[in-house]
């Protein structure tokens, strides 16, 4: 009796050590690898006038068919030092924090059909195993594994405000307070959700432009308002 369970038994060990493995491969697969390089690719976003003042030291997160790139843009701080500023002086400058965020397989969504809803009751969210970007800023961006959209809209919690819709050619977008919002799909489940520490003032574009598709967010430790879209290039 004990000879023939032992082989049952291996079996169920190998069974469940092959999950296992599996499961740590798709988990690799699935999320993002952090790097220093990728976002220069993307410096063609920002006006050559303000590039001096865009730090040179930034970052992003990348996948095979999204990439998340990370700025700091302090004006008027061509050749000081920005861990200096960050570190010593905030209080003297607007320090803006930029993402760039690129989603390779949405270029033929269409703006018209991006839907932003405000006043959203977003408190019993509970999103799928995943990943989470930034857990240690004030921008906590949760994502559900396997994430899937044909078309995309943004949520907004209840303390979120919402002051200005923002429309262009090929962008659209708002500026407001926010404190939670969702990315949604064509069916209205969250996908990625945006976890503000604290609420902040906010400019948040959608756009279309170089055969792609990217969600553009803005935010600053000082007040400013939606003239802060002059900075990048949207032609």
């Amino acid at each position: 009796m004990v000879k023939k369970i032992i082989p049952i038994f291996k079996v169920i060990i190998l069974v469940v050590f092959c999950l296992v493995v599996l499961n740590i491969i798709y988990s690799i697969m699935s999320t993002h690898t952090s790097d220093f390089v990728t976002w220069k690719q993307y410096m063609f976003f920002f006006k050559d006038s303000i590039k001096q003042d865009i730090d040179s030291i930034n970052s992003s997160d990348v996948k095979d068919r999204d990439i998340c790139n990370y700025f700091h843009y302090v004006p008027n701080s061509a050749g000081k030092d920005f861990s200096d500023v960050y570190m010593t002086h905030r209080q003297d400058y607007s320090i803006y924090n930029i993402v760039i965020w690129e989603f390779k397989d949405l270029s033929k969504i269409r703006l018209d059909d991006i839907a932003i809803n405000p006043d959203v009751n977003l408190d019993s969210i509970q999103l799928e195993k995943g990943e989470i970007l930034n857990s240690k800023s004030d921008i906590q961006t949760s994502i559900i594994r396997g994430y899937s959209f044909k078309n995309m809209g943004v949520n907004l919690n209840t303390r979120s405000t919402l002051q200005k819709e923002i429309t262009g050619i090929n962008y659209k977008g708002f500026y407001g307070i926010v404190s939670k919002m969702s990315l949604i799909n064509e069916d209205g489940k969250t996908q990625i959700f945006f976890n503000f520490f604290p609420e902040q003032q906010t400019l948040l574009l959608f756009y279309k432009g170089h055969q792609s598709f990217f969600l553009i967010i803005i935010n600053c430790n000082k007040p400013f308002d939606e003239s802060i879209i002059k900075i990048l290039n949207l032609n």
